[in-house]
């Protein structure tokens, strides 16, 4: 038929440069299955659950601004010369 997978393979270098490894996409898809409103669709229109879900990208975003920044906070960059 001519179809080609152009999925990389586990644990290989992916082509976009964003990340170190294939797992970026399934991390980010168990990011989201923390909210469990989210998991199953208890709204009636699509429009609330779009809502839902740009809510818990905002608050997943936060997270991870509020670690980076904490971790750049405590990183002393002379503490082991002194």
């Amino acid at each position: 038929w001519g179809i080609r997978s152009l999925l990389a393979e586990r644990g290989s270098p992916h082509g976009s440069g964003l990340g170190r490894t294939r797992f970026v996409v399934e991390r980010t898809h168990s990011w989201f299955g923390h909210y469990r409103r989210l998991l199953l669709c208890y709204e009636n229109t699509g429009a609330h659950y779009q809502g839902f879900y740009q809510l818990a990208a905002c608050a997943i975003c936060a997270h991870r601004l509020r670690q980076a920044n904490q971790a750049a906070a405590d990183w002393q960059p002379f503490a082991q010369a002194a």
